[in-house]
């Protein structure tokens, strides 16, 4: 279990320094202001990392992390409390209306989507059964 701990840092490590080694000045000029506000969200939080280390397709467009982002900009949240183990009804909705746009956006299996949220596909058949809160509200946005 460690090793397997060990070789996920290891991977994150990797990630982060070539973020921060690789752009050149010249590079970094060419950027766009989305490019470079990526890049520093990616240095600054390592759940994230850690997120694309273990879904490298969920960064894609329309992906498990599009889904993820717009739900948490909508709720007001962080991408630690969209999956962590509490039942606060906020999360909970949060979590079920990510159900909801990662089924109807993402060609993604109820189990990727339970693995994403760190929890099992039961949980999402659970989330898709009721109703979403405000999908049309993060639809739209």
């Amino acid at each position: 279990m460690s090793d397997a701990i060990g070789r996920i840092h290891t991977s994150e490590q990797k990630i982060v320094n070539n973020i921060k080694f690789q752009g050149k000045k010249e590079e970094l000029e060419e950027l766009s202001q989305t490019e470079i506000k990526l890049v520093k969200l990616l240095i600054n939080k390592p759940a994230i990392i850690h997120m694309l280390v273990e879904y490298p397709n969920a960064a894609i467009k329309d992906g498990l992390f599009d889904c993820a982002y717009k739900v948490i900009k909508y709720y007001g949240i962080s991408i630690n409390q969209l999956v962590c183990r509490k039942r606060d009804r906020h999360f909970v909705h949060a979590r079920r209306d990510f159900c909801h746009l990662a089924i109807q956006h993402t060609t993604c299996t109820r189990s990727k989507i339970a693995r994403f949220l760190k929890r099992d596909h039961t949980m999402i058949i659970h989330y898709l059964k009721k109703p979403p809160i405000s999908l049309d509200k993060i639809d739209a946005s």
